[in-house]
């Protein structure tokens, strides 16, 4: 019977498989960028859930006003507990050497990708190699955007978990909510991108009558550009928030940091 199940689960998924199969190659760019943003966006949704448990753990146990004695005070406090959760995971090691290995990968093919003008000024009007740079460049930026991604979504898992447990000292609830922050900021962050990037930028740049092999050339570069600035904007809305609750300034939390990180 079990054999029956695994029998018959196999050949539904062969089926749906092979059907969706051209859907797959028409729009692989469109779910490879899917594909990222939902991996890096539920790595660190967990990331956010752990941060605000260990923290708000710390509450329930009337440790963590112990720990706000420390030179650093309270924000430091957090930020040692929450930056230790991080990297003493055995899981974020690893994460972190393979991210290390493809951005050494990303800039080998950018090596290569800067290489190619050079052939498509030895062959002018020639389609394949201006397909071969298009392909090139827009695997190069697909990379790119997923390691900026995940450091800028890794970035605000930490501040939103960090924040969570600030106000709410409940375990349970402050997972809730920090869950539930990350996720907002993080459609939004997409949202956003989606709209300027691929819904208002491209008729932009037709209306400014630019060559289209110039358009196709740089939109993937723009678009990454748009990415990491639209999650840098909500980061810094984040971390501004985090100052104001711990009623520190900017300066004042950069030496806080740099005494942290050597306790």
């Amino acid at each position: 019977m079990r054999a029956l199940r695994v029998t018959t689960a196999y050949l539904a998924a062969c089926t749906v498989f092979t059907l969706a199969w051209p859907i797959i190659i028409e729009h692989a760019p469109m779910l490879l960028l899917f594909a990222a943003a939902a991996a890096n966006s539920i790595y660190s949704m967990v990331w956010a859930t752990r941060i605000s448990s260990t923290l708000a753990r710390e509450h329930e146990l009337r440790t963590y006003d112990l720990l706000s004695m420390i030179p650093t005070g309270a924000f430091g406090a957090g930020w040692t507990l929450s930056t230790a959760c991080l990297h003493h995971d055995t899981l974020f090691q690893r994460l972190r050497l393979a991210l290390q290995l493809c951005a050494a990968a990303v800039g080998t093919a950018l090596f290569i990708a800067l290489l190619l003008p050079l052939v498509m000024l030895l062959t002018p009007n020639s389609p394949v190699t201006f397909g071969l740079f298009l392909l090139l460049n827009y695997g190069v930026m697909l990379a790119v955007a997923f390691y900026l991604d995940h450091i800028q979504s890794l970035t605000l898992a930490h501040l939103t978990g960090m924040l969570a447990a600030s106000h709410i000292q409940n375990r349970v609830t402050a997972q809730v909510w920090s869950t539930a922050g990350f996720l907002l900021l993080q459609l939004l962050t997409y949202l956003v991108t989606l709209i300027l990037g691929f819904v208002l930028l491209p008729p932009l740049l037709q209306a400014l009558q630019l060559d289209s092999a110039f358009i196709h050339s740089i939109l993937p570069v723009m678009r990454v550009l748009i990415l990491y600035a639209v999650h840098e904007v909500m980061v810094f809305i984040v971390w501004r928030t985090l100052l104001h609750h711990f009623n520190t300034d900017a300066d004042d939390a950069q030496m806080l940091l740099a005494t942290a990180s050597q306790i």
